[in-house]
């Protein structure tokens, strides 16, 4: 017979709304199989009928959608403009700056570029694999981040590149991110966190409820 996964249990958080008339829900279900592995499922939810219409639930909190649209708004900028300047960047000048970035020390690149992930014992032995730094070289470019631009910009510097349209462009890509995070202060400044009205365990199989 399969091994199927069963409902063990639902774990339920529910918090006020933040116009105190209804609430908003959290719920884990958690699956258990016959040698208890387990899977879990979070669901969450505004119960409410005018704070569904007016919030969206961020991590435990409620955030009014006209702010947080606001903040999508303003980060979906700064990654349009990120994708620009990298398609950019390399369409032009990938293989000069393939050049630098491979013909100097694991260390050194790993430093140059900031690398936080993979340390630096699994990145040097990532670079030393076949096609490695080539390989290397296009994961650590692949975003639309500013993690990646300003990778590019750096390794554009060492390779003694000048190129007014990308500085032009990274000086507008400085105020967005800028903008951004002003933004994104002003909706933490409008988080709701509702008060806590019960923390409950269910055993229903909520397919059944």
């Amino acid at each position: 017979m399969a091994n199927k996964m069963e409902h063990f249990k639902t774990e339920i958080r529910e918090y006020r709304c933040a116009c105190g008339n209804g609430n908003y829900t959290f719920k884990w279900h958690t699956y258990r199989d016959n040698y208890f592995s387990e899977d879990v499922i979070s669901q969450k939810g505004i119960d409410c009928p005018v704070c569904k219409e007016t919030h969206y639930i961020q991590d435990y909190s409620l955030v009014p959608k006209a702010v947080s649209d606001k903040t999508s708004e303003a980060s979906n900028a700064v990654k349009d403009l990120c994708q620009i300047i990298k398609d950019y960047a390399l369409e032009h000048y990938r293989e000069p700056m393939f050049k630098y970035i491979s013909s100097i020390p694991a260390t050194r690149w790993h430093s140059l570029w900031h690398i936080g992930s993979p340390s630096i014992g699994t990145f040097r032995k990532d670079i030393n694999a076949t096609n490695g730094k080539e390989a290397t070289f296009n994961r650590h470019l692949s975003g639309s981040y500013e993690s990646t631009i300003y990778r590019i910009m750096v390794t554009l510097e060492k390779c003694n590149i000048e190129d007014l349209k990308l500085a032009n462009w990274n000086d507008d890509l400085q105020v967005l991110i800028q903008k951004r995070n002003e933004v994104k202060e002003l909706e933490n400044g409008y988080l709701y966190k509702g008060q806590l009205l019960r923390d409950y365990t269910s055993y229903q199989d909520p397919k059944l409820s």
